[in-house]
């Protein structure tokens, strides 16, 4: 099982420099751009991102777009409430929240957006209260972030998470973080999944191992799970990974 969390959790890490990340952030929030040469790559992005970066993982596990598996958990009298972690500036939520068109309206319940800071300009923040959308600042490696998780998901009446996203790049490159923290991690995630057809999906680092991640999967029962390699297309540099945990499956794995 560390073996799987160690994997797993990589992709939940930024690629940043000591002393110089917190900036980087906040000038990529303002501007929405990668900067390469400062090392802190701007993370999170709107529902077509996700769709693109994800598109495959979801395919395989017969499943649409993002909007479409919040829909169809609509449909099926289930909540839709989402945690996107390394979220940026919320943006993601924010597109789930508004509808397409007055046809289609929003399946998104809830969300909370987990970042090292919080860029947001002030329309946005006023926008999000009323879109039932929050953003938390914390570090995820964190038992204090963790607990503030607990704290707003208490103040939000989610009783778990339908959907877990993390669209983060390829993880640790040059901050390394103990590997006696990625069991922790994985583990955060897993308890705060909804038994219920909840979805973890995200990014992986290009280092991943991908017979041995499978293999350790594959011992989780009651999930359903798919693995993408990376392509070449923009969207796809990194794998990918989404785990489906149903009733049969473990609630805690720890």
């Amino acid at each position: 099982m560390v073996a799987l969390a160690e994997q797993l959790t990589q992709g939940l890490h930024a690629k940043r420099k000591i002393g110089v990340f917190l900036g980087a952030e906040q000038h990529n929030v303002k501007y929405d751009i990668e900067i390469r040469d400062d090392i802190w790559t701007w993370y999170g992005g709107r529902v077509k991102d996700y769709d693109a970066t994800f598109s495959r993982v979801l395919s395989a596990l017969h499943l649409g777009s993002f909007r479409e598996v919040l829909a169809a958990r609509a449909n099926a009298g289930l909540p839709t409430n989402v945690l996107d972690l390394m979220g940026g500036d919320a943006s993601f939520l924010r597109d789930l929240k508004l509808p397409a068109n007055r046809q289609n309206p929003s399946p998104l319940n809830a969300g909370l957006c987990v970042t090292l800071v919080d860029g947001r300009r002030e329309s946005w923040r006023a926008l999000d209260l009323k879109l039932n959308i929050e953003v938390l600042c914390g570090d995820l490696t964190s038992k204090n972030t963790w607990k503030l998780i607990d704290e707003r998901q208490r103040e939000m009446s989610i009783d778990a998470f339908d959907l877990i996203a993390c669209r983060g790049g390829d993880g640790v490159l040059e901050t390394m973080v103990p590997k006696a923290l990625y069991p922790f991690l994985f583990g955060k995630i897993w308890d705060r999944l909804t038994s219920k057809e909840g979805l973890f999906i995200t990014q992986l680092p290009e280092t991943v191992r991908p017979r041995e991640l499978l293999k350790q999967l594959r011992l989780i029962p009651g999930t359903r799970l798919s693995f993408q390699p990376a392509t070449k297309k923009e969207a796809e540099l990194y794998p990918s990974l989404g785990i489906v945990k149903t009733p049969t499956a473990p609630k805690s794995l720890i």
